[in-house]
C-alpha cells in the first residue's frame, strides 16, 4: 500500500515539473506562421502624363495579409529620359514626374518572390496642339520656333524627329526629310508653344493650324494651298501666304495681324478692315475686285488686280502705296501726307492731285489719262515718271532728280528750277526746235564725272534743234528711237 501512494505523488511531482516548464501563461496565442507573396497589382497599367505634371502609382501585394509588403520600383531602361520616380526606394507608393515627351515602363518588384506588376507612362506636352499638312515633296523642309519641344511625324512609318525650340525666331531649328519618292504624305507636327512655323516652297496641298492658337508667324508661300483657315490663329502677328491658289482667305478674326503678303493667289475679294493693326498688306496679282483695307496701313501693295475703286481716304498713316495695273478712274491721296511712294500706273485716272503729299519722293502715274496733275506743295519729289497720258504741261520741282513724261502733248517743259536733274525722257511729245533749245537752256549744269542724259525722239523739233547747248553743260543729247 504505501508503495502504491509512494508512486502517485511522484507521478503528480512529475506532471507539476513538466507543467512548469512548458510555461503557464494562457495569455499567449500559439505562433502565426508567415503567409506568402503570390503577387502585386498596381492602381494604374497605363497612365498618360502631361509634362511637369506627376501622379502616384501604388502597389498592392497579395494577398493583403501576406507577411513581406515590400515592393521595389524600377524604370525600364531608357525610359529615365522621359519620367523619374520619388522616392525612388522600397515601399508601396511613389510620385511619377514627366520629364520629356516619351514613354516609360515602371516595374514594381515585390521583395519576396519577385513577383511584377507594370505601368506604361506616355508623357505628352500639356495643352498638346497640332498641325497637319500634306505634301508630294521629295525633300520637305521645315522650320519652328517656339517654346519647349515639339514632335513631326512625317507620315511615312520612318521616324519621328524631336526638336527643342527656341523663342528666338533668328535661332528657329530647321529640319527636313526624304521620302522613297513623291507620293502624298500627311505630315503631323505636335507641341504646345509652337509660336512660328515656316513651311514653303514644300509642293503643300493642304495645311491646317486651326488647333495650334499659339501660332503668331506663319510663312507658308510658293505651295499649291486652294484655302488656308487661320480663323482660330487669333494670336497671329505675321501670315505670308503668297504664291499659292488659293481663293478665299479671311482674317476678320486676326485682330492682331500686322503683316499680310498674300500676294500671286486667285483672291477675287479681301476685307481686312477688322485688323486694326495691320501696317503691312501685300496682295498684288490677283483677281480682287473689292478691296477693304484697314486704318493703319503703311505700305498698300494691290497692284495687277481688277480694282475699279480703291478708298484709302481714312489711311492718314500711308507712306507707300502701289495700285498699278488695275481699272481706277479716280485715286483721292488728299490726305496721305505722309505718303513717300506712290505707284498708280496702268490705271485709267483722269486727274491725280498730289499737291498736299508734302513728303512724296517718287510718283509713277505713267500710262493713265491724265490731262492735268497738281503738283502743288509736293516740293520733296525727286523721281516723276508721268509718261503716256494727254499732260499738257508740267509744275516741276527742285528736288527732282529723275523726269521721265514721254507720249504727251508738252509744247514747253522748263526744267530751271531742278538743279540736280540727272536724267530726262520727254521723247514722242510736241516740242518743236525753238521749244527744246529752250528746255537745253533750262537744264542745270552738270559737274560730275559722267554725262547726263536727255532723250528728245519723236517731237517735232528733234532733228533742228541746237544740241550743243546742252553738250555744253555735259549733256547727251539722244535722238534715238527707244525700243
Amino acid at each position: 500500500m504505501k508503495k502504491i501512494v509512494f508512486a502517485s505523488v511522484a507521478m503528480c511531482l512529475i506532471a507539476v515539473i513538466l507543467f512548469a516548464a512548458t510555461g503557464c501563461d494562457e495569455s499567449k496565442p500559439p505562433e502565426e506562421k508567415p503567409v506568402a507573396v503570390t503577387g502585386v497589382e498596381l492602381n494604374y497599367n497605363t497612365y498618360t502624363l502631361a509634362l511637369d505634371s506627376v501622379f502616384t502609382l501604388t502597389a498592392t501585394v497579395l494577398p493583403a495579409n501576406a507577411t513581406n509588403q515590400k515592393v521595389i520600383w524600377t524604370i525600364e531602361e531608357g525610359g529615365e529620359a522621359f519620367v523619374s520616380i520619388e522616392p525612388a526606394a522600397a515601399g508601396m507608393s511613389v510620385t511619377v514626374i514627366a520629364k520629356e515627351a516619351g514613354v516609360a515602363t515602371i516595374t514594381a518588384t515585390t521583395e519576396e518572390g519577385g513577383k511584377k506588376a507594370q505601368c506604361v507612362v506616355t508623357t505628352v506636352y500639356g495643352g498638346l496642339m497640332q498641325m497637319t499638312m500634306v505634301t508630294a515633296a521629295y525633300v520637305p523642309g521645315i522650320s519652328l520656333a517656339g517654346n519647349g519641344k515639339a514632335t513631326i511625324d512625317w507620315g511615312d512609318g520612318s521616324k519621328t524627329d524631336v526638336l527643342t525650340l527656341s523663342p528666338n525666331t533668328s535661332d528657329r531649328v530647321y529640319v527636313y526629310h526624304t521620302y522613297s519618292g513623291t507620293t502624298a504624305h500627311t505630315i503631323t507636327i505636335t507641341g504646345k508653344n509652337i509660336t512660328r512655323l515656316i513651311c514653303g516652297s514644300n509642293h503643300l496641298t493642304e495645311l491646317d493650324v486651326s488647333k495650334n492658337t499659339a501660332l503668331t508667324e506663319l510663312v507658308c508661300q510658293d505651295n499649291q494651298l486652294t484655302e488656308l483657315d487661320v480663323s482660330k490663329n487669333t494670336a497671329l502677328t505675321g501670315l505670308w501666304c503668297s504664291y499659292n491658289a488659293i481663293t478665299k482667305l479671311d482674317v476678320g478674326k486676326n485682330t492682331a495681324l500686322t503683316l499680310l503678303y498674300c500676294q500671286n493667289n486667285q483672291l477675287t475679294e479681301l476685307d481686312v478692315s477688322a485688323a486694326n493693326a495691320l501696317t503691312d498688306l501685300n496682295c498684288s496679282v490677283n483677281r480682287l475686285t473689292e478691296l477693304k483695307v484697314s486704318n493703319v496701313l503703311t505700305t498698300l501693295n494691290c497692284n495687277n488686280n481688277q480694282l475699279t475703286e480703291l478708298d484709302v481716304s481714312k489711311n492718314t498713316t500711308l507712306t507707300e502705296l502701289n495700285c498699278n495695273n488695275n481699272q481706277l478712274t479716280e485715286l483721292d491721296v488728299s490726305k496721305k501726307t505722309a505718303l513717300t511712294e506712290l505707284n498708280c500706273n496702268n490705271n485709267q485716272l483722269i486727274k491725280l492731285d498730289v499737291s498736299k503729299n508734302t513728303a512724296l519722293i517718287l510718283l509713277n502715274c505713267n500710262n493713265n489719262q491724265l490731262t492735268g496733275l497738281d503738283m502743288g506743295a509736293a516740293n520733296a519729289l525727286a523721281y516723276l515718271e508721268c509718261s503716256n497720258n494727254q499732260l499738257t504741261g508740267l509744275n516741276l520741282k527742285t528736288a527732282l532728280i529723275s523726269l521721265h513724261c514721254a507720249g504727251n502733248q508738252l509744247t514747253e517743259l522748263d526744267v530751271s528750277a531742278c538743279a540736280i536733274l540727272w536724267v530726262v525722257r520727254c521723247q514722242s511729245n510736241q516740242l518743236s526746235a525753238t521749244a527744246l533749245n529752250r528746255l537745253f537752256v533750262s537744264l542745270p549744269l552738270n559737274n560730275h564725272e559722267f554725262y547726263n542724259n536727255i532723250y528728245i525722239h519723236g517731237n517735232d523739233g528733234a532733228g533742228a534743234c541746237d544740241s550743243s547747248i546742252a553738250s555744253a553743260k555735259r549733256w547727251t543729247v539722244d535722238t534715238t528711237k527707244v525700243q
